[in-house]
């Protein structure tokens, strides 16, 4: 494997590559390793560097609903993308995601739940889940814990997490960039603080012939690649597709005017207040716990599909979340195995000491392969939704530039009260069957106030012709011959569940068809 920061690039080297990654988040890295093979050249092309998230990042203009989500959230320019920091929090989409709905306009995908199961198994050794979520259901209700998760009546379903966790540290959410780097893949080369400014095509516009790549000093680079796959996120992605306009005014895949409309994300909100101590069975119920597989799974509630199909509701989840308090003993634990200031571990210390109560109960739910018990401030329902795929969504880009010469963008992201409506249905429902259950009721229902959850998706959204959408059922963008898109932009619509878990599994099916289109001869296949 070569590591390369492009300033340090001779300006007369030539850059070939049978396939160009754009980004170097976990769908580039899963597609690299897929493609471990080393008769396949592979260039990485990362705007970030090894060990920071300090490139220059591009600012926006945001016109619609707020985004409060911090940019280095959505957009981190390192190498490993958004698993630098992102929760470990995993779930696969519904059969209900995937199919036409007659009250969701622009629902239902050119693949089901059925064909993408196969490459969620596989998926799962690099996302760090450790089982795979039917497993983790089917152990829930199947085994001795059954009677822990009391069953919900039809208008409600209990839905399952799982957290992602590294390898070699248990306490670590999976990090991509560091785990490709122990692969040692001699077939890959990457290159760091490389920024994307120009997609290349023929003359006509109908086949990419490579990339176009700046580094910190203003240089620009030839890429040289008959396969280009972006892999930069739901911002990145239409913005370099839209920016690539030399040839193709309205630039590439744009001739329906598609790309960048359909601007989705997860409306998160908090739906109601519980008493601590008064919800503590609930919370005992409806926590964390680690399978025999080392898998970590936490429950919740949502919308069955009879429900939504009823009711015309969108799908939704809602989960038990936590205010933890400065002084937690469990945290400060975590804190204590790590470097630090004498003066933070001194306070960690007292914290471990003054409540061996807790410590003791956690021991306990450690030995039942149960989540501990935190010292808590709040403890609330938190809920996520999909959204209605709207045209009027969108990003565009503006006449300004950033450093690097690309026009920056403008969000117009918007919210219908479909979202809105289903989420207070969510929240009625759990209010309800939690009592029938036996639980403490919330001590307040709260009105849902939107923010985003920083996953924004669906701006290349997946069809099967160009008037519906950016990239067909494979990822090949439509019109331009070996131009591949990855990621949540390609969703035609979001599900509620988080997407690193499906983006990683289309990113396994994507370098099954690389594959095949490198073995075949790339120039004889017309994507």
């Amino acid at each position: 494997m070569r590591i390369e920061f492009l300033d340090s690039v001779s300006s007369d080297e030539r850059i070939v590559a049978d396939i160009c990654l754009v980004g170097s988040g976990p769908a580039a890295l899963t597609i690299a390793r897929e493609l471990g093979d080393k008769n396949i050249r592979i260039a990485i092309v990362e705007s970030g560097g090894m060990a920071d998230n300090f490139a220059p990042q591009s600012s926006f203009e945001n016109i619609g609903e707020p985004r409060i989500a911090e940019l280095s959230l959505v957009r981190n320019r390192i190498f490993g993308g958004t698993s630098h920091q992102w929760s470990g929090r995993c779930a696969m989409f519904d059969s209900i995601d995937f199919q036409h709905r007659s009250w969701v306009p622009m629902s239902g995908w050119p693949i089901d739940l059925a064909e993408m199961s196969p490459f969620v198994t596989r998926a799962s050794k690099y996302i760090g889940i450790g089982a795979y979520l039917e497993e983790a259901f089917e152990k829930t209700y199947g085994g001795p814990r059954s009677n822990e998760f009391p069953g919900v009546s039809s208008p409600l379903s209990v839905f399952f997490w799982t957290f992602s966790r590294d390898q070699s540290d248990q306490f670590e959410h999976m990090r991509f960039g560091p785990a490709f780097l122990k692969t040692a893949q001699k077939n890959v080369e990457v290159f760091l603080h490389a920024t994307a400014t120009h997609i290349n095509t023929t003359d006509n516009g109908l086949s990419v012939t490579g990339l176009e790549v700046t580094d910190r000093n203003g240089r620009r680079f030839e890429v040289e690649a008959p396969l280009v796959v972006l892999c930069c996120g739901g911002i990145e992605n239409p913005r370099l597709l839209l920016a690539s306009n030399r040839v193709t005014p309205t630039g590439l895949g744009n001739s329906r005017d598609m790309v960048g409309r359909y601007l989705m994300d997860h409306p998160k909100c908090i739906i109601a207040d519980f008493d601590p101590v008064a919800a503590e069975s609930l919370r005992e119920s409806y926590s964390f716990f680690r399978l025999e597989s080392g898998a970590v799974v936490a429950a919740g509630f949502a919308l069955s599909a009879a429900t939504q199909e009823r009711e015309k509701l969108l799908n939704c989840a809602a989960w038990l979340d936590e205010d933890r308090a400065a002084d937690d003993p469990w945290d400060a634990i975590k804190r204590l195995r790590r470097p630090g200031p004498a003066g933070r571990k001194m306070t960690d210390v007292w914290a471990v000491l003054a409540d061996p109560n807790l410590l003791l109960r956690g021991a306990r739910r450690i030995f039942e392969r149960r989540g501990v018990p935190h010292k808590l401030n709040r403890l609330f329902l938190s809920a996520i939704v999909e959204q209605v795929p709207d045209p009027e969504s969108r990003l565009t880009l503006l006449p300004q530039r950033d450093a690097f010469g690309v026009p920056l963008p403008r969000i117009d992201w918007r919210i219908s009260q479909l979202e809105r409506k289903s989420v207070s249905r969510l929240a009625e429902l759990i209010e309800t069957e939690i009592s029938k259950l036996g639980f403490a009721r919330p001590s307040r229902i709260l009105d849902p106030k939107f923010l985003d959850a920083a996953h924004p998706s669906g701006t290349t959204r997946m069809a099967e012709d160009q008037f519906n959408g950016v990239v067909d059922k494979n990822c090949a963008v439509h019109g331009v011959r070996g131009l591949y898109v990855a990621g949540s932009s390609v969703f035609p619509t979001a599900g509620h569940a988080n997407p690193t878990l499906l983006i990683v599994s289309m990113a396994v099916r994507l370098a099954d068809h690389l594959r095949l289109r490198l073995q075949e001869g790339v120039t004889s296949i017309v994507a």
